[in-house]
């Protein structure tokens, strides 16, 4: 809907990144850990440090963040959605501001360049941030920004696929599947990486987002 917005009206789609997006977020829960390797106190070598900010690994980094994000949006009279969380929308006077959070991808549309650009000046006050450029790639699918909208492919994901399964020079076929397919039992012997093998199934099922025609119905 977000993309929808953007090409309907003709609003630019931007791209923002958070560096060390997990270290934003502060800790409420009582966490310790033991003094990382060079920093020990050699006074106190058996004390453990208590966590004020989210570290990589830590289970509750994904909802600091979160929480530490959308604290800073508010501040700024954006709201976010009641059945998405992830987006948010501001609304002042004419001017209207869509942001989409994944993480530490930021897609953010709008009817004012200029309040765009200056929410970023803002916005790189309080993280460190990846200068914002034209949105070209966002969970896995490439964006191309034609004079008839958005063009929305996944080339660069099905080429990492192939390259997973070491099928990077298998031989192409116009249909994704016989018309008659032949018995389970007739293909090769099964995958012996099971993990690897339900990666690349959940792989695949991502791609048809873009590529419906390889659904097997």
């Amino acid at each position: 809907h977000v993309f929808s917005l953007a090409v309907a009206f003709d609003w630019p789609l931007k791209q923002l990144d958070v560096k060390n997006v997990f270290l934003n977020g502060y800790v409420r829960e009582l966490v310790y850990i033991e003094q990382p390797p060079g920093f020990k106190d050699s006074s106190k070598p058996h004390h453990v440090c208590r966590l004020n900010r989210a570290l990589y690994g830590l289970k509750q980094a994904p909802r600091a963040w979160y929480v530490r994000f959308a604290q800073f949006l508010s501040s700024m009279e954006f709201d976010a959605s009641i059945t998405d969380p992830s987006l948010f929308v501001q609304r002042q006077d004419k001017t209207v501001t869509i942001l989409l959070l994944y993480v530490d991808d930021i897609i953010l549309t709008g009817n004012s360049s200029s309040f765009m650009t200056s929410f970023f000046a803002t916005v790189s006050q309080q993280f460190a941030m990846i200068d914002p450029g034209d949105l070209k790639y966002f969970l896995g699918i490439q964006v191309d920004r034609t004079s008839s909208g958005l063009f929305m492919h996944q080339s660069n994901y099905a080429l990492d696929i192939l390259s997973r399964a070491q099928m990077q020079t298998c031989n192409t076929t116009s249909t994704p599947i016989s018309a008659h397919p032949k018995s389970d039992n007739a293909y090769d012997e099964a995958y012996s990486d099971l993990k690897e093998y339900r990666s690349l199934a959940g792989a695949l099922q991502y791609l048809t987002l873009t590529r419906p025609d390889l659904t097997y119905v």
